[in-house]
């Protein structure tokens, strides 16, 4: 089975946990993977594809740099895996949280509605879905792979409020896996193992950059690419 990985910058750290595996011989011989990042994850959430006949050109001109279309001329791949579409950080991450809040959440802001939030997600994953519709088109598998849930370390989480952030990404989880399984798109999910009692990324699974507030580090890849593995065996 030849899978390609990519997406956004998360995919660093799958690559590292591939390394890992395929050095201590634990990728199956069956199991062929490409492992590389398409570009920043911010940058899903505007339009980045253009469809073809049997393949999707990328756009985006950073994307571009990556790869110029997939699948590229020649090769064939069963799956494609993208990591993102589950990356509620684009939505909560703004500075408007500062002035603006949801009701029973940061009631001392300038209350916006939940419809308003809903539209901002569905807003942000638009573009993804499309993309991963079209490439179901000429016969590949699709499937997310979630990157890291909010560290609470990220000057972020802590600007916008812990609690607003666990809200908006909880209900930003709930309409995308809705609308994942009405697609029939599998998701490769984080562990609870690696979550702390609220949602939020153990801190052992950080960057192990200090100034890094969103991406996991090798021992996150690891955890990821086991999992997986084990999604591509059983859905083979």
């Amino acid at each position: 089975m030849n899978i390609l990985i990519t997406g956004g910058s998360h995919v660093v750290a799958l690559n590292q946990g591939f390394k890992q595996l395929n050095q201590a011989g634990e990728v199956p011989a069956s199991l062929e993977f490409r492992v590389r990042p398409l570009g920043g994850g911010l940058s899903f959430s505007r339009d980045f594809f253009c469809p073809r006949d049997d393949h999707v050109e990328i756009t985006h001109p950073k994307f571009r740099a990556k790869f110029r279309r997939i699948p590229p001329p020649g090769v064939t791949y069963d799956v494609v895996a993208l990591c993102t579409a589950l990356y509620s950080r684009p939505v909560w991450n703004k500075t408007d949280w500062e002035v603006y809040g949801i009701p029973g959440f940061a009631e001392d802001r300038i209350p916006i509605s939940n419809s308003m939030l809903k539209r901002a997600i569905y807003d942000d994953n638009k573009h993804i879905i499309a993309f991963l519709g079209h490439l179901r088109t000429f016969g590949m598998k699709v499937c997310i792979v979630e990157g890291p849930r909010p560290f609470r370390h990220n000057i972020e989480v802590k600007r916008t409020g812990p609690d607003l952030v666990k809200h908006i990404d909880t209900l930003y989880r709930a309409l995308t896996l809705e609308i994942l399984n009405r697609e029939g798109i599998g998701v490769v999910s984080v562990p609870d193992v690696a979550l702390d009692e609220d949602g939020f990324m153990l801190e052992s699974y950080r960057h192990r950059n200090p100034k890094d507030k969103t991406h996991g580090n090798p021992e996150f890849g690891l955890v990821m690419m086991q999992r997986v593995i084990q999604y591509m065996q059983q859905s083979a």
